[in-house]
């Protein structure tokens, strides 16, 4: 069923510029998506996720550039882009007002536990 929006889980950014609200099921780990708002002036730098993981922004206010590793990238109003997660990324609002837009994750390859040796029989 649908999440209302007072059920919404909301994620600060720890220097407090960022807010992320988790508008895709917490079941589904395949992917999750966010409406993501930095406040004018603000930035959000996220350390790295699991190898290969990706994110695709797309900017549905305002404009900011966005970081992935090396590589730097302006993006405005109406523009996505898709970039590397599994290196320092984020965002840095470039606009006279709060970026806003939807940020999807799709977690990398999560390691898979290895299967415990079954105890030797007498």
């Amino acid at each position: 069923g649908p999440v209302h929006a007072d059920q919404v889980t909301i994620v600060q950014s720890k220097n407090g510029d960022g807010t992320f609200r988790i508008i895709s099921p917490l079941s589904v780990r395949e992917v999750e998506t966010y409406f993501m708002e930095i406040r004018k002036g603000g930035e959000v730098i996220s350390p790295p996720h699991t190898e290969g993981t990706i994110e695709i922004l797309y900017v549905s206010q305002g404009s900011c550039q966005v970081i992935s590793g090396d590589h730097k990238t302006e993006i405005a109003e109406g523009d996505s882009i898709t970039y590397q997660a599994d290196v320092n990324h984020g965002f840095r609002n470039t606009s006279d007002t709060e970026v806003q837009g939807f940020l999807t994750v799709r977690p990398g390859d999560v390691a898979v536990p290895v299967p415990a040796v079954p105890p030797a029989s007498d």
